[in-house]
Parts: C-alpha cells; sequence; structure tokens
C-alpha cells in the first residue's frame, strides 16, 4: 500500500512540474554581459575598412586606455610594414586616461586582401612590460578586376585561366596588352576578358618560381597590372 501512495506522489509531482513548464515555458539562461576589458588596451582593436582604392592612403585611428592603477609609458610604434605611418599623441598615460594613436595605411597596388598590425610596448614602475596590437584589414580594389588574384601551374595542371573585368564602358578602360615575363609561360588573351596560360613543360627553367602575367591598360592609374603565377613544375 505505501508503495501505491508513493508512486502517486511522484506521478503527482511530474505532473504538476510538467504543467509549470508547459505553462511558462522552458526555463532560459540570462543573457551573460561581454567580460569587461581591463588593463592597458585599445578600445577597437580590430579595424575592418572594407574595400579601399589601389593606392589610397588610409587614414583612421586607435583609442588606447589605460584601465590599471598605474601610471604607464608607452613605447613607439611598431609596424608590419613600411607602407604604414603611426603617432601617438601622448607617451604617458596616468590610470584612467586614453589617448590616440593615428595611422595612415598605403594601400598598394596588389589586389589582394591585406591586414597591417601596429603593436605598442607599454611599460609601468614595478610591473612587467605590456603589448597591445592593433589591426587594420582592407581590400585594395582597382577600375579593373582579377579573378582569381593568383594563378597556380603544375605539371598536373598546366593551363589555367584568369578574367580581367571592368563594371565600367569608358574607352580609358581598356586592356591593350597580356603578356608574360617568363619563357615557360604562354599567354591567350584571344577571348578578353578570359586569360588562359599554359606552362611549357619543355623549357629548362626551375622547378619551383615564381612568374606574372602583365596586363597593359589605357587608364593612366593603372596602367600596368600584375597578375602573381605560381609555376611548380
Amino acid at each position: 500500500m505505501r508503495l501505491l501512495v508513493t508512486i502517486s506522489c511522484i506521478l503527482a509531482a511530474i505532473s504538476v512540474a510538467s504543467f509549470v513548464y508547459w505553462a511558462k515555458g522552458p526555463v532560459r539562461a540570462e543573457s551573460v554581459a561581454a567580460p569587461v576589458r581591463r588593463g592597458v588596451h585599445f578600445l577597437e582593436p580590430d579595424k575592418q575598412l572594407g574595400a579601399v582604392r589601389l593606392n589610397e592612403t588610409i587614414h583612421d585611428s586607435f583609442t588606447l586606455v589605460n584601465d590599471t592603477d598605474r601610471t604607464i609609458m608607452i613605447g613607439e610604434p611598431m609596424k608590419s610594414c613600411s607602407c604604414t605611418t603611426a603617432e601617438l599623441d601622448r607617451r604617458e598615460l596616468a590610470p584612467g586616461e586614453r589617448c590616440s594613436l593615428k595611422f595612415a595605411i598605403n594601400a598598394g597596388g596588389n589586389r589582394v586582401p591585406r591586414r597591417e598590425t601596429i603593436a605598442l610596448v607599454c611599460t609601468s614602475a614595478g610591473s612587467d612590460a605590456v603589448q597591445v596590437f592593433g589591426r587594420v584589414y582592407f581590400a585594395p580594389k582597382g577600375v579593373f578586376e582579377i579573378d582569381p588574384t593568383e594563378v597556380i601551374l603544375t605539371r598536373a595542371k598546366p593551363k589555367a585561366t584568369f578574367v580581367v573585368s571592368t563594371a565600367s564602358t569608358a574607352e580609358q578602360n581598356k586592356v591593350i596588352d597580356v603578356r608574360s615575363n617568363h619563357q615557360c609561360v604562354h599567354v591567350d588573351a584571344g577571348a578578353l576578358p578570359i586569360v588562359t596560360l599554359e606552362l611549357d613543360l619543355n623549357t629548362r627553367d626551375e622547378a619551383v618560381l615564381e612568374a606574372e602575367c602583365i596586363i597593359t591598360t589605357n587608364n593612366p592609374s593603372e596602367e600596368t597590372i600584375r597578375v602573381p603565377v605560381r609555376v611548380r613544375k
């Protein structure tokens, strides 16, 4: 008899719990706020600048924050590329203070996504040095688009194509010539905008070499376009 009473109590409890669940819905975990960043840091360490013009000089800035209880000294900015300049408006920050790190980057003439890094070394009395990194992401774009942006030719796959195109119909945006800078890579541009490259396996060249397909246009700002061609015989 006691066993029957016990089972009845358990079933009743399950029924009540099921009713509460379906009446209120499942219990959801409360959203957890992102942890507050402490120490010495950039407010926005990653800059996503998207598409930029070829050879454009990009200007932007990072904000450095000293969220410690010590005064910090900031070293000279270190850059991942000579195409970048960076300048701090202050070299010393008391606790709670912040400063600006202004930078300029030349996008260059290569049509490939890029990431440039700027680093700071911050020191304070009685504490280890801290490195802070800011990263800038961007993709140089021109009047002409190259797809893919580089070509690989191998003994197994000696032929490949790429497309050189433009959305402009202006007369000053025309391809005049397409050629290779190496004898082992033959170019066929008779079906523009498609360019066909073929590896000549009979030439006596290095097994691995870096060649280029050189495109000449009548656009003064993009007179020469270089497409990397990686040869692996």
